[in-house]
């Protein structure tokens, strides 16, 4: 036997089935057998849909078939890319036509196999969704397609009913015709059609007495022509039938055994006696029961019933002959009225009249409605909670939404703003849930022990930092510090001395919350600024303004004059050192000597920086511009300059006539001394390299000689020097000491022995921090004595 050849067949349209068509006439044509099954004597079929398109892919060429209607038959058409076979009455005929067009062979496919329909998967989808899957059986040499049941409990009929359609195909009147046989409400119809066409139709009262009046098939009976006594018919009739009776027949217990099994038994408890429901009724002389009440009666007191279980019962009255005569809807109530009258409408009608009139209660007086129970619990709760968000506005909160303001005012007598409220709540926080607390963010710190030394370190330094004498800042209670510089440049010097500490991200936050302020004026008592009198540079700005009219001149005096202010503010302090024991060092500029500033130096000072030099190269250009008479106003200008004063010197300009000579080898000599102590005073001392090598020295006699005319001493005019306001005073404040209030009494007492200040060892903080803070005031004002002597 030749081997199936596996074809892999793709699904793209599952199309839709016609009523007409599927289940019409030529039901036959859209519905086809699968050879995979094989049932012997009946096959059920699977639908041809109207719209069906399948893909398929043979010899590397892609095919798709896609299904039509052609005059009420199905009709295939097969296409490849640009090529199509035309509407063709089977897949077999499409398929091969277009492939045998494309590859010029005679080459052939089974349709069903290329269309999908030997393919389980696409059967299934398929067969998704139809009302009733007709099948076929085989009554001797008649092939009898059934395409629709009904069931009944007629004789004659072999429990079919209204429904049942069946058909079969054979000759009449020397015509291929189909015969379709229908079971209607009344009576049963044979219809004969040739080609679309009704030939005749005979009606009997049972399918035998139908096929009686066709004359033919004679020795063939009606019911199994109809396909009435087949095997299959009859199962899936039986699967259909449901079991009935009338109230008379309430005492056959065979027949209500029947109905129990059917309706009830899978679905309740099997200890209930439920015949006895049907016995109490049948033997009552009311016609009319209220199902809720009847079925408490038998079932076990605490039984609940669940919705499949009402419905089953539902479905049992109704099979043993009961009417629903309820006259509102379930909505209205969960009761129901039940009649076993032959004659339910009247009943019916009674109640709707007794209900409408308000003489008929929807619920029994002895049962709290579930409705009112709930109602009453919840006021209970409402009532016993405490006020607030999380008592009685979050049980409020759980129906606040549900119900309309009337509703919950009428039930729970409550205001509108607590139902107002409530609704927030629910909003907020959900109904019936705890109330949302706010998330407390903790920033754990990832900065080691050893990063933030190294901060605190830095910004000790007073090369950095300027601390106040008096403003704390709010938040840490520590004195205010003020930056000498820039963030930036604070920065960039920190990361060059701790390549490893904290980043910048850390550096400048805390700078921004820490005790730590830019460019604050405090009138002098602790800002930089002010401190060394820098206010006065506005006052330059004015004169230089007022005196000069050339712009571009007047701009370059004017950022001549911000960099030797800015100098002083940054650069100049640096350069001023004071150890932290007081000491004073000498400096080799005679402008950064604070020694030479105190009047007790006594060493040679050989250079002064170019910063310096600016400044005084500034001042003497100012004096150039500003007319003699005005000088007044540069006065004026600086006189808060802290320990600073100035005069008016006009220089001797004589021109000497006389030749000067050179010393022999000068331009090679790069250090020069002009002793006024010593053996060599007088002298001039010059050698080639700074520290190294002996000097050269020319007496005052080659000093002499080395011009022709006398050399004489320059004689200046150099007008009264101004007085200076206020004093240059630098004092000395150990850090460690700055606040005694926040150290601890025994370490102020060990300071206070250490001072040599007599107290009562005895006493309390309270009395000690006086002592130690006079001490250290008096310390403060006499810190430039200090120095002194120190410095000796």
């Amino acid at each position: 036997m030749a081997k199936r050849r596996d074809i892999q067949v793709k699904l793209i349209l599952a199309g839709e089935l016609i009523s007409h068509l599927h289940y019409g006439i030529n039901a036959r044509k859209w519905w086809e057998k699968q050879t995979i099954e094989n049932t012997p004597g009946v096959n059920f079929l699977v639908p041809i849909r109207i719209g069906m398109k399948t893909k398929v892919e043979l010899n590397n060429k892609v095919f798709t078939i896609q299904v039509t209607e052609n005059f009420g038959s199905p009709g295939y058409v097969c296409q490849s890319e640009q090529l199509s076979s035309g509407i063709e009455n089977s897949p077999t005929q499409a398929i091969c036509k277009l492939y045998q067009q494309i590859f010029k062979n005679s080459t052939r496919y089974s349709g069903n196999l290329v269309f999908g329909l030997e393919n389980t998967d696409i059967t299934d989808q398929l067969l998704v969704d139809i009302p009733f899957r007709p099948f076929t059986i085989q009554i001797d040499k008649f092939s009898i397609m059934i395409y629709g049941l009904g069931v009944s409990t007629k004789e004659g009929y072999l429990g079919a009913g209204p429904g049942y359609i069946s058909s079969f195909i054979h000759k009449y009147s020397q015509k291929r015709c189909i015969f379709i046989q229908k079971i209607r409400e009344d009576d049963c119809t044979i219809q004969i059609w040739h080609e679309n066409v009704q030939l005749f139709e005979h009606v009997g009262n049972t399918p035998v007495e139908a096929w009686n009046k066709t004359k033919t098939l004679g020795k063939f009976c009606g019911t199994s022509l109809f396909g009435l006594e087949h095997q299959t018919t009859q199962y899936l009739l039986k699967q259909l039938q449901v079991p009935t009776c009338k109230p008379d027949q309430w005492n056959n217990k065979v027949i209500m055994a029947s109905l129990y099994d059917y309706h009830l038994k899978r679905r309740t408890i099997r200890t209930v006696d439920w015949l006895q429901l049907f016995t109490n009724w049948s033997n009552g002389k009311n016609n009319i029961i209220e199902l809720t009440a009847s079925l408490k009666s038998i079932y076990p007191e605490n039984h609940i019933f669940s919705e499949r279980e009402v419905q089953a019962w539902n479905s049992m009255l109704k099979a043993a002959g009961c009417a629903d005569v309820t006259p509102f809807d379930s909505n209205i109530s969960s009761y129901k009225f039940w009649t076993k009258s032959a004659n339910p409408v009247v009943d019916q009608v009674c109640l709707k009249d007794l209900y409408h009139s308000g003489f008929l209660s929807l619920h029994p007086s002895n049962v709290q409605h579930p409705a009112e129970k709930f109602w009453n619990c919840f006021a209970e709760s409402y009532k016993k909670n405490k006020n607030g968000a999380d008592g009685k506005c979050r049980i409020l909160s759980i129906i606040a939404q549900e119900f309309t303001y009337h509703d919950l005012q009428e039930k729970l007598e409550i205001s509108s703003n607590s139902i107002n409220s409530a609704r927030k709540f629910a909003r907020i926080n959900g109904p019936g849930c705890a109330p949302l607390q706010k998330v407390k963010v903790s920033h754990n710190s990832r900065l080691t022990q050893e990063m933030q030394d190294q901060f605190e370190i830095f910004f000790q330094d007073k090369a950095n930092v300027a601390m106040s004498s008096y403003k704390v800042d709010p938040k840490t209670g520590l004195p205010i510090l003020y930056l000498l510089d820039q963030k930036q440049t604070l920065w960039e010097r920190f990361s060059e001395i701790y390549p490893n500490g904290m980043k910048r991200t850390s550096f400048m936050g805390r700078l921004e919350n820490g005790p730590y302020r830019y460019r604050e004026d405090l009138g002098g008592l602790c800002s930089i600024c002010a401190e060394y009198g820098y206010n006065v540079v506005d006052d330059l700005v004015k004169i230089i303004s007022s005196y000069v009219k050339d712009q571009k001149y007047l701009t370059s005096l004017l950022h001549q004059l911000e960099l030797i202010r800015r100098h002083m503010k940054r650069e100049y302090v640096r350069e001023i050192c004071v150890e932290n024991n007081g000491k004073i060092e000498h400096k080799e500029c005679i402008d950064h000597c604070l020694p030479y500033a105190f009047g007790i130096c006594d060493k040679m000072h050989t250079l002064r920086c170019n910063e310096c030099s600016k400044f005084y190269s500034f001042f003497n250009e100012l004096q150039e511009i500003i007319p003699v008479d005005q000088a007044q106003d540069i006065e004026n200008a600086v006189k808060d300059l802290r320990g600073t004063s100035i005069s008016q010197m006009d220089p001797n300009r004589e021109k000497n006539k006389g030749k000067i000579k050179t010393f022999v080898g000068i331009s090679k000599l790069n250090e020069w001394q002009w002793p006024i102590n010593g053996p060599f005073a007088g002298y001039i001392q010059a050698r080639s390299l700074p520290n190294i090598g002996n000097f050269i020295n020319y007496s005052p006699i080659q000093i002499e000689q080395s011009s022709t005319t006398a050399i004489k001493k320059p004689t200046p005019q150099i007008s009264t020097p101004s007085i200076p306001q206020s004093s240059w005073s630098v004092p000395i404040i150990s850090s460690a000491e700055n606040n005694p209030k926040r150290m601890k009494i025994g370490e102020i007492k060990e300071l206070l022995s250490a001072k040599n200040i007599v107290f009562d060892p005895n006493s309390n903080k309270s009395t000690l921090v006086p002592l130690l803070e006079e001490q250290l005031i008096s310390e403060m004002a006499t810190g430039i004595i200090i120095i002194f002597e120190n410095y000796k």
